[in-house]
């Protein structure tokens, strides 16, 4: 049984938001300037934000971090002959992250200069959309999925 067929089963509505996270994390030497851009290339967590928002389902049906790449114009520069729009979009993300919330950052402290630097990002869709084209849904893999249940319980699977 797949994750959309898990989730009609407990009950999941059409109208229900459906939260899908992808984590990862550095170890890191936080005393030291960039460390979060260390972490970021270490992790990948840029190239794997825009592989899944620049295409597949989260392109296809939307997602708001594109949209508000598009809002503040950083994707006025793209020359759409060059088809490499996964890579601009990482390009974006590499050069602005600090100034949005596309990707969140938790530091732990294990002392005055060591730790580890969690970093995750969020993209949503409505159960709707996911139940209706399921083939488009079914391949996304390694995010954890948050939702509510018919009856108002959080529901989180892993995929």
């Amino acid at each position: 049984m797949n994750y959309i067929e898990q989730l009609k089963a407990l009950g999941v509505t059409n109208d229900a938001t459906v939260y899908f996270t992808k984590s990862d994390y550095s170890e890191v030497h936080h005393y030291r300037d960039g460390y979060v851009e260390e972490a970021m290339s270490e992790t990948g967590m840029a190239a794997e934000l825009a592989s899944y928002i620049a295409s597949g389902p989260f392109y296809k049906y939307g997602n708001d971090i594109l949209n508000e790449m598009r809002e503040n114009d950083l994707l006025d520069d793209y020359d759409r002959g060059e088809f490499e729009f996964e890579s601009f979009v990482e390009n974006v993300i590499s050069e602005n992250y600090f100034d949005y919330d596309w990707i969140d950052r938790d530091l732990h402290q294990w002392d005055y200069k060591r730790g580890r630097l969690d970093l995750s990002f969020t993209l949503s869709a409505p159960f709707s959309v996911i139940s209706e084209n399921a083939s488009d849904f079914e391949n996304v893999y390694g995010f954890e999925v948050t939702t509510q249940s018919g009856a108002g319980n959080e529901v989180t699977i892993n995929i």
